[in-house]
């Protein structure tokens, strides 16, 4: 269980870099912390589902499967958010460097 406590030590380290560097204004940094950002997603979702395996004492199999659906859940419903966001503020600059011309 210790080991798992220090990968999310090291995780957390991570996503303060990643946040760090998608702050510059250098877009090579940017792009830099988002792809730490990516990468740590799909780490700390395998360390999250790895944890629950071992930490569930029965039923091992429901416990992963109610992980991985509040998991996706959880993406979609981000994902509506954002997507209602951009809707909403369409006159957004952010919006307009995306909007084809």
């Amino acid at each position: 269980m210790s080991c798992i406590l220090d990968d999310a030590g090291k995780i957390v380290k991570e996503v303060k870099v990643a946040s760090t560097l998608m702050l510059s204004s250098h877009l090579a940094d940017v792009i830099a912390g988002m792809v730490l950002v990516g990468v740590g997603t799909f780490v700390a979702q395998a360390y999250a589902t790895g944890f629950v395996g071992q930490a569930a004492r029965t039923n091992r199999g429901v416990a992963s499967g109610t992980y991985l659906a509040c998991y996706f859940f959880g993406g979609l419903v981000g994902s509506a958010v954002l997507g209602h966001c951009s809707i909403i503020s369409d006159g957004s600059p952010a919006l307009q460097a995306w909007a084809p011309t």
